[in-house]
């Protein structure tokens, strides 16, 4: 008689997941993970500023210096953001290289046990 039971998929193999190997770069991931959000807000005030100044033509009380001025702080603070993230970005993935690397070699020069 043919086994009727739910096919069963091959467990998952243990090792290293992705959350256990950054552990030791929480600082930096964490972070990065701020430089992000606030990139990210600042990209979210460009369509408030426009809008206001969209209103205050429509009103016929339009000043461009503040507008140019507001849109040029904001450029910078997303450009400073972005390099800063990128920088942190660029850090972290270097030293995890770095260390898993390291953790290879070390691996790799330990005598084996051979069976006798």
């Amino acid at each position: 008689m043919p086994d009727t039971s739910p096919a069963r998929k091959p467990a998952r193999p243990k090792g290293p997941n992705l959350l256990a190997l950054l552990t030791p770069y929480r600082p930096l991931v964490a972070l990065l993970a701020l430089l992000t959000v606030c990139g990210n807000a600042l990209n979210l005030a460009v369509p408030k500023i426009v809008s206001r100044a969209i209103d205050a033509y429509t009103q016929g009380r339009l000043v461009l210096r503040p507008v140019v001025i507001e849109l040029t702080a904001v450029a910078f603070g997303i450009f400073v953001f972005l390099y800063l993230q990128n920088l942190a970005q660029t850090l972290a993935s270097e030293r995890v290289a770095r260390d898993l690397r390291t953790k290879l070699v070390d691996k790799s020069r330990r005598p084996r046990c051979s069976p006798t």
